[in-house]
């Protein structure tokens, strides 16, 4: 994968330095090694990032950092640049991370707290998956399986999407989907075994 060229002076808290491990919202960043762990009494949630319209890096350090006040132990992926899948006509590239951390709010308010970081960055929905200044997909929720009006956990597309599977796999390889029983490192993988030709993201 290549590193998303960069025009001019990027303020630092924009693109987090992997190979250094520190990221001004967060701390520590990029690849875990070992099993991911959680509290024991706090579900360990998957939030999806992704944005193609207007400032791209600015909606994702704005999601970014209402997330790191929101959730406890946070890991953050870093940005990929990736190619509209699944859209009506043509749209922008995405910038697509993914975080992980603890929460104390239910599956239910944690997906409206997500929907109200939308509205505050303008998020309109004019048509089914139109450009969008920033969306955000509650992809996981500890072990739990819900399927309720307006909340599904787990994504029920996440699996056939690169785009939330590699930035989790960076941060959290072993973390497991309650669905299928298999890590997202394993998800991955049969996706990539899959879909052979697919374009690689660009990080």
């Amino acid at each position: 994968m290549r590193p998303i060229p960069r025009k001019g002076v990027v303020p630092l808290f924009l693109f987090c330095q992997v190979k250094k491990g520190y990221d001004p919202f967060f701390g520590v960043v990029g690849r875990r090694s070992g099993p991911t762990r959680t509290s024991d009494h706090l579900p360990l949630v998957a939030v999806a990032i992704g944005s193609n319209l207007g400032d791209r890096e600015s909606h994702m350090a704005f999601a970014r950092s209402r997330l790191r006040a929101m959730l406890g132990s946070i890991r953050a992926s870093s940005f990929y640049e990736t190619t509209p899948e699944g859209v009506e006509g043509e749209q922008p590239a995405f910038l697509n991370a993914a975080v992980i951390g603890e929460t104390q709010l239910s599956a239910r308010d944690l997906l409206d707290a997500l929907l109200a970081i939308e509205a505050d960055r303008g998020r309109e929905r004019p048509f089914a998956r139109a450009p969008r200044t920033l969306d955000l997909d509650l992809v996981l929720f500890g072990d739990q399986i819900i399927d309720e009006p307006g909340l599904t956990v787990p994504h029920p597309r996440f699996r056939e999407r690169r785009f939330v599977l590699e930035p989790l796999a960076e941060i959290a390889p072993d973390l497991r989907d309650p669905a299928s029983h298999k890590s997202i490192a394993e998800l991955l993988d049969e996706l990539t075994r899959s879909t052979p030709d697919h374009e690689a993201l660009r990080r």
